[in-house]
């Protein structure tokens, strides 16, 4: 599996902060709670931010997806921590290879206590095939979910996992790469 890499863009307008720790180059500063980059005299976060969930140099193919709100691939080990304090909205971002049964999807779940239970970004209840953010996976190639609100009780220090839901039990989805893509406005 290759290395997942946080991507910073468009610092311009962002809130202004006081970084703390060691910066990892000159102007930059990132550690696993925040992230900063030194714009003219101060120090901003980002507006927008990508978070890769998943990434392989092959396809990774999900034999016969289940249309219940399963793991990406029936397995925990895709799951991260991340501080989602100050964003706003959120969407999903796949590079779909092989394209699963119409209406299947893939979506980002938050827990606060430690994985036990599990909810959509949105606030949805996670065992509902609905909630978001969420991409459809119906066609190959590089597919962009909806923007979604996120609900106050996710932006804190979180749990997240990627999820697929849907499927028809038949059809077997490949994808490379899955992001999570975050903004502050």
């Amino acid at each position: 599996m290759l290395p997942c890499i946080l991507m910073l863009l468009d610092f311009t307008a962002g809130e202004s902060v006081t970084p703390t720790g060691p910066a990892i180059e000159e102007g930059y500063y990132l550690t696993k709670q925040e992230a900063a980059i030194e714009y003219g005299s101060t120090w901003k976060h980002p507006l927008v931010s990508l978070t890769c969930l998943f990434s392989q140099e092959l396809a990774a193919t999900w034999a016969t997806q289940p249309a219940a709100v399963t793991e990406f691939l029936g397995v925990t080990r895709h799951r991260s921590a991340g501080l989602l304090q100050g964003v706003v909205k959120a969407r999903v971002l796949a590079n779909v290879t092989a394209a699963g049964v119409a209406g299947a999807v893939l979506g980002v779940q938050y827990s606060i206590d430690s994985g036990v239970t599990w909810t959509w970004l949105d606030g949805t209840a996670g065992a509902t095939t609905t909630g978001a953010p969420n991409v459809g996976i119906s066609s190959t190639g590089v597919q962009a979910g909806a923007w979604a609100a996120l609900v106050a009780g996710a932006k804190v220090d979180v749990w997240l996992r990627l999820i697929g839901a849907s499927g028809n039990g038949i059809a077997s989805p490949a994808f490379g790469n899955i992001y999570l893509e975050t903004r502050s406005y």
